[in-house]
């Protein structure tokens, strides 16, 4: 897979996705603005983030972060406060009448370059909605969301989303074991995912209606569902799936085929979902969500890996989505 193919080629929203705290998304966002500034130079990008982006310091460990650069032409959400604080750099263009505990929300667009503090929608409904200001009402081509791995639910909003997941040297303590996580990740978000015909009784899964809107397990029994597991064909987790689940539905599981909402609801360790398997191998998403590219960051706050080393160590996991390092160069496109 190309790279800049892959993520000029679309129009929906990317998002970056990092495996712990401070992984290195800001930086990969500046990376790819630049590289979209140079390659689209006339469409218009939009920089968002699901939580606060581009401060000065680091609100928990106090170390600094690096800021989110605008580019002539980029369209961004913030807060009004924030917004005022650019003062010609930039132009306003929407409020989008989205409170946050920071202040209300609203659209710019970059003048010239300049630093910006983000600060993205409180919620999956709010996001969706910037979102769809953004492409529908002010011809945005591209989307970068930075998103976190603890909320990485928000990927799922968008039905053209897709993502990219920074992995850093905090991660783990080798190279090796971070490739391992990797792996883990890559296989949870290439589970399979059924074809509107499985959704009709009496296909090859049987998942017929999707059940009610109630969060856990729900057990299939020919044409309905209930919360039942005696003598069910098959089972539904909507919602999160935690480990303390798995353990608890482990007989009930033995040997039925399962569907979840989508990987991201998956809330627990390699060691569960390898029990899991062993109970339950057929496993499917009614949600398929795209990992198009891994970004490599061996610089951590607090660990730091020779890049080369590292980025050889997470490719022998990537398969045939593309990886790169935003700092060193390093590339590598299947």
């Amino acid at each position: 897979m190309r790279l800049w193919d892959a993520l000029t080629g679309e129009a929906g929203p990317l998002f970056l996705v990092g495996s712990c705290k401070n992984a290195g998304k800001t930086t990969v966002l500046n990376f790819l603005n630049g590289e979209f500034f140079g390659r689209l130079p006339n469409k218009r990008t939009s920089l968002l983030t699901i939580g606060r982006d581009g401060e000065p310091e680091d609100v928990v460990y106090r170390h600094p972060k690096p800021p989110v650069r605008l580019l002539p032409g980029n369209l961004f959400v913030t807060t009004k406060p924030l917004f005022d604080k650019l003062k010609s750099a930039v132009s306003f263009v929407q409020e989008l009448g989205l409170p946050t505990a920071l202040g209300d929300l609203v659209i710019g667009a970059a003048v010239r370059e300049a630093n910006v503090e983000l600060i993205g929608p409180g919620n999956n409904a709010q996001l969706e909605t910037a979102l769809r200001q953004l492409k529908e009402r002010h011809g945005s081509h591209l989307e970068i969301v930075d998103g976190s791995f603890d909320r990485r639910t928000q990927i799922a909003v968008a039905p053209d989303g897709r993502f990219i997941l920074v992995v850093s040297a905090d991660l783990a303590t080798t190279p090796e074991r971070a490739a391992s996580w990797l792996a883990y990740q890559i296989e949870l978000f290439d589970l399979p995912s059924l074809s509107p015909d499985d959704h009709v009784p009496g296909t090859k899964y049987g998942w017929s209606a999707r059940p009610a809107a109630d969060l856990g397990w729900w057990w299939r029994h020919g044409t309905t569902w209930d919360r039942n597991p005696t003598d069910a064909e098959a089972a539904f987790c909507r919602g999160p799936l935690t480990a303390t689940m798995v353990d608890n539905a482990l007989d009930d599981l033995d040997g039925k085929s399962l569907i979840l909402e989508d990987a991201t609801k998956v809330f627990f360790e390699e060691k569960h979902w390898r029990r899991l398997k062993r109970r339950c191998p057929s496993v499917h998403v009614e949600w398929p969500l795209r990992l198009v590219a891994v970004a490599s960051n061996p610089q951590g706050i607090f660990r730091q890996f020779e890049a080369r080393e590292f980025f050889e160590t997470l490719a022998e996991v990537c398969g045939n989505r593309a990886l790169f390092d935003a700092v060193s160069g390093l590339r590598r496109e299947p």
